[in-house]
């Protein structure tokens, strides 16, 4: 994934919306045995793709409202010892809600401390594919403990700079696999990557702008 950026705009003494958007690309290697005959494997190359979304965000504790994403992309599917070529454009849209906010972090962060943060979100996902000839959407109640239960940990404060100018940021783990730096000076994430255990996946974002008044 690369290009990756996040705006923020005021909305209120206590609120505010955070966009977000992006390129992505990459590819995985799949056998296609025993499902087609011939023993056939393939590689899923996946662009262009693009990703964008927003979420209302509460300022103090980074308590999420809502949020929503939108993922566009096209897979080419290139089958191997016998070549042949597919392409699969598809569309995922979901859709994030609380019924109360859900705060990620306390009020104050303190370096070294360590936390859960616990919630029952609902959502809803849907999937078309070759234009919106195909689609479907999931209403998803239950989901996996990992989504709704994050361990989280304050590594360090660190001055930050992005294109939307210089920080000063706490630096949070998330889960043991995300990275984001958290500023007080305007209650948000200025930059998100992943952390060194993804040795051959590169993710970051950065703000790129903000308007709180």
């Amino acid at each position: 994934m690369k290009d990756f950026s996040m705006k923020v705009k005021n909305e209120g003494e206590d609120c505010y919306m955070l966009s977000f958007g992006g390129r992505m690309r990459g590819n995985i290697i799949i056998s296609l045995y025993p499902y087609v005959p011939l023993r056939l494997n393939a590689i899923i190359f996946l662009f262009p793709g693009k990703i964008s979304g927003n979420a209302h965000v509460h300022k103090f504790g980074y308590g999420i409202e809502s949020m929503n994403i939108e993922i566009r992309a096209t897979a080419w599917l290139m089958t191997f010892p016998i070549p042949l070529i597919i392409p699969f454009p598809f569309d995922i849209k979901l859709s994030l809600s609380f019924d109360s906010p859900y705060y990620l972090m306390p009020l104050i962060p303190e370096v070294g401390k360590e936390w859960n943060s616990e919630a029952n979100p609902s959502l809803k996902l849907t999937l078309s594919a070759f234009f919106g000839i195909i689609s479907k959407s999931f209403d998803v109640q239950d989901l996996p403990s990992f989504l709704t239960f994050i361990y989280m940990q304050c590594l360090s404060k660190e001055i930050v700079d992005v294109p939307a100018g210089e920080f000063e940021a706490y630096k949070i783990l998330v889960l043991e696999g995300m990275e984001f730096y958290y500023s007080m000076d305007i209650y948000n994430v200025v930059k998100a990557q992943l952390s060194e255990e993804f040795e051959n996946v590169n993710f970051v974002a950065k703000l790129e702008s903000f308007e709180i008044t």
